[in-house]
């Protein structure tokens, strides 16, 4: 480990190349905007995974922690709930045990969303997809609450929107197929999209136009979000697996190191040997991996290629570790509170609550972080707005 400290940096990493539209209600200030446009799954396929060339990612000084950071705002969002999502016009869907919440027009209403995986709002804010552990994907349309539709054929992985009209949905499972939803039709058309293959995980970009699959064997690959074609991109990596929010690249350890592959451009990533991805986490824009090295907290930026160790960051068990505000926050859990490390000032600020164990990104609000405190049997969800 290289010991010397160096002083907090305030850049923020440099735009990664995007080869697929995001709609910029959903991008967060620093990516970049793709043209304005409507994608369709006629877009034009991303490229099969051929030779990827390999880049040693250059171990830099480590980021020295301090206190006397800002202070946060802190505001109870909802009671028995561990997860929240944000949509831009400001509706709120939480997910906890075996009900939800819908909160639009300053109303909240119970809703049938039951240990959430995820909540994904349409680009024009009109509905949202439901994916869940103990029932079919759903279509609920906004504000009202209605279930618009609802999957026939088992649990879901992930749902993007295409469109504001064309849903993209891949079920998990040893039989998974991804499907086609078109809600411009009455009554709504579904398409199965390629052939049934096996999806432990994955990852999407933010149209679906490509899909990262894990399957049960420790291997992923690349599926087409039009055609379903699928190419390999991994495999003989171990059960820690780590992918990108904007699916774009997963990271795994390997041959006792820690290491990224990128799906395009294809490239192979090596950050360093040794390191463990317990905990590890990829921002929510993809620029930046949250891991570990022998106890040590370390990140590593895609952008500039550098691995740096965060020693202040401190993971406390039974608590977590998760990185968000686009890879400049670590958020840590604990029974006594939430740590928040600014990597940008390296700073460090702390919210008490009892019980704060579980820390989660709060899709849709990139400056914040989820804060769940269990204690005497009761769950509280917090939103932390970070300084």
């Amino acid at each position: 480990m290289v010991c010397a400290a160096r002083p907090a940096r305030s850049d923020p990493p440099a735009p990664w190349p995007v080869p697929f539209p995001i709609p910029s209600a959903w991008i967060p200030p620093g990516l970049p905007t793709a043209p304005a446009q409507t994608p369709t799954p006629a877009q034009t396929p991303i490229p099969p995974v051929t030779w990827a060339p390999r880049i040693e990612f250059r171990q830099v000084g480590d980021v020295a922690i301090r206190g006397g950071g800002a202070a946060p705002r802190v505001s109870l969002l909802d009671h028995e709930r561990e997860h929240a999502w944000f949509s831009p016009n400001g509706t709120t869907v939480t997910s906890g045990g075996m009900a939800g919440s819908l909160m639009a027009g300053g109303r909240t209403v119970p809703m049938q969303f039951a240990d959430g995986f995820h909540a994904v709002f349409s680009p024009d804010g009109r509905g949202v997809a439901l994916v869940q552990a103990r029932a079919p994907a759903s279509i609920v349309s906004l504000p009202d609450g209605r279930v618009a539709w609802q999957h026939q054929h088992g649990i879901g992985c992930d749902a993007r929107w295409a469109s504001a009209s064309v849903l993209l949905l891949l079920d998990t499972g040893a039989d998974a197929r991804l499907w086609r939803v078109d809600l411009s039709t009455n009554p709504f058309t579904v398409t199965q999209v390629g052939a049934p293959r096996r999806v432990n995980r994955c990852w999407a970009t933010p149209n679906g136009s490509q899909w990262l699959v894990d399957d049960f064997n420790n291997s992923t690959v690349v599926v087409d979000g039009n055609t379903g074609a699928s190419t390999p991109l991994v495999s003989g990596y171990s059960n820690a697996l780590v992918g990108s929010p904007i699916g774009n690249r997963v990271c795994f350890e390997k041959d006792n190191a820690i290491s990224c592959k990128t799906a395009w451009p294809p490239r192979d990533e090596f950050l360093i040997h040794g390191g463990d991805l317990a905990f590890g986490a990829i921002d929510e824009t993809g620029s930046r991996l949250l891991f570990e090295v022998h106890g040590t907290t370390f990140v590593a930026d895609f952008a500039s290629q550098t691995v740096f160790a965060v020693p202040g960051a401190r993971l406390i068990p039974p608590g977590w570790l998760t990185i968000v505000a686009g890879g400049h926050v670590i958020a840590g859990g604990s029974a006594t509170g939430t740590y928040l490390y600014n990597l940008d000032t390296g700073t460090q600020s702390f919210v008490p609550g009892q019980g704060a164990y579980s820390v989660f990104p709060a899709p849709g609000r990139w400056k914040s972080v989820l804060s769940m405190r269990e204690w005497g049997g009761k769950k509280e969800l917090y939103i932390v707005d970070l300084p």
